[in-house]
């Protein structure tokens, strides 16, 4: 559910870590509306979790944590081609 909301707003998945969503925006091509289109994506999570456990009569909530920094973005490819390439992140400071 949540790779469509962030996929749909122009986020990069980054991995996935058991049931969580590593998520990038602003990169490979950048955006300056990148932290808006990071929140509405929060918030459409949010809420279709709770409207997904509504539907089967249970209560269901998603944690969702945004970082606002700078951070260093770097494309691996391994030696190999652009389609394999790899992106990451990691802070700066």
């Amino acid at each position: 559910m949540s790779t469509y909301e962030l996929v749909e707003r122009g986020a990069f998945i980054d991995k996935y870590i058991g049931d969580a969503v590593m998520a990038i925006f602003n990169v490979p091509l950048p955006a300056a509306d990148h932290s808006a289109r990071a929140v509405a994506a929060a918030l459409e999570i949010v809420e279709r979790t709770s409207k997904l456990g509504e539907r089967f009569g249970r209560t269901l909530a998603a944690g969702v944590g945004i970082g606002l920094a700078s951070a260093l973005s770097d494309q691996t490819t391994n030696g190999i081609s652009r389609l394999s390439a790899k992106w990451s992140i990691c802070r700066d400071d």
